[in-house]
């Protein structure tokens, strides 16, 4: 399973906050559509980045969980600033019926990942993470796996 690493508070947000849309400068890979991947809590956790996330989000927490997988989520497709369109494969297969991702207060730019079904662990798994994506690895895969299914 792939991961992708944030910063504290949008991670939390992704798995607690209704944080459905992940800006990235590139869209993900075709590959990864349709696919669960781990979000993964950064070292990172800036005062002014929780200041953004109250302004949206209730029930913040004071402190964010770090270092950490918190759950996984299913990657649907993507949007970017000229298309609001769920896109799969690097076509525009639907317009999005919740809302448009270019109005949405989670969307920034230049693309947009659309994110569906997070399912936040009981207990986060302690993991270093990296830049971009990555590869989850034994031990902590198996471990990742056998929490997703008991939830």
């Amino acid at each position: 399973m792939q991961a992708l690493t944030l910063h504290a508070p949008w991670a939390w947000a992704v798995m607690h906050g209704g944080k459905d849309i992940e800006n990235r400068s590139w869209a993900p890979p075709n590959h990864m559509l349709g696919q669960r991947i781990a979000i993964h809590a950064g070292m990172a956790s800036l005062a002014e980045e929780r200041e953004d996330l109250v302004r949206i989000c209730s029930n913040v927490p004071d402190e964010f969980m770090r270092g950490a997988i918190l759950g996984t989520v299913q990657v649907v497709g993507y949007v970017d600033e000229q298309d609001v369109g769920l896109m799969w494969n690097g076509e525009r297969i639907e317009k999005l019926r919740s809302h448009e991702p270019a109005e949405s207060v989670w969307f920034g730019g230049p693309v947009g990942w659309l994110l569906r079904d997070p399912k936040p662990l009981e207990r986060p798994i302690p993991q270093r993470g990296a830049l971009g994506l990555w590869q989850v690895k034994e031990p902590v895969l198996s471990e990742l796996l056998k929490a997703t299914q008991a939830a």
